[in-house]
């Protein structure tokens, strides 16, 4: 329910400083498949997921005296998933340093409780990064290693585009 309400004052609040434009959101049947491999619907389920946990982390945070990671990112995403926009490169980077932020905040406190842990969505990043989700072991590798600091936003971009060529050969192959 909290997540709900911010949701709604955030949409109330852009409305708000919107210039006579009214933003609407209309039904269509192929709401849930906006991309060839993802579906809009699961997605927002598994952002409002990561949102909710987020908010639980940023409540133990503020009970310690401690600065609040900032996740508008999340939502400005799920209103870009919703609407069928496309996702930028600051969005991306964003995106990436917001999960950094609490996978790194989360793991101090993952043993205390793990209601106030951040746990990254595997078919969030893979939208967001366009990283093919079959035959993609090592993902969750580079992952890490982004997550830890080992390898900047670019060398994490660069070993993605390495891995998708690396799956679409796979495929090539298979399929010849």
């Amino acid at each position: 329910m909290r997540i709900i309400n911010s949701i709604s004052s955030i949409y109330e609040s852009e409305l708000k400083n919107a210039e006579n434009k009214r933003p609407t959101l209309v039904y269509d049947e192929d709401f849930g498949t906006n991309t060839d491999y993802f579906n809009s619907f699961e997605l927002s389920l598994y952002l409002l997921e990561i949102m909710d946990n987020t908010h639980n982390l940023n409540l133990f945070l503020e009970g310690l005296g401690m600065p609040k990671v900032n996740a508008d990112i999340f939502y400005t995403l799920l209103r870009y998933i919703i609407e069928n926009k496309e996702i930028t490169e600051e969005h991306k980077q964003t995106y990436f340093n917001t999960t950094k932020e609490l996978y790194r905040i989360s793991n101090v406190f993952w043993y205390v409780s793990q209601t106030v842990s951040f746990v990254p969505d595997w078919d969030i990043d893979c939208f967001i990064f366009d990283v093919r989700n079959d035959l993609n072991d090592d993902y969750p590798d580079i992952y890490e290693r982004a997550m830890k600091g080992d390898i900047t936003y670019d060398e994490f971009l660069d070993e993605i585009k390495t891995l998708n060529n690396r799956v679409f050969e796979k495929l090539n192959q298979d399929t010849a």
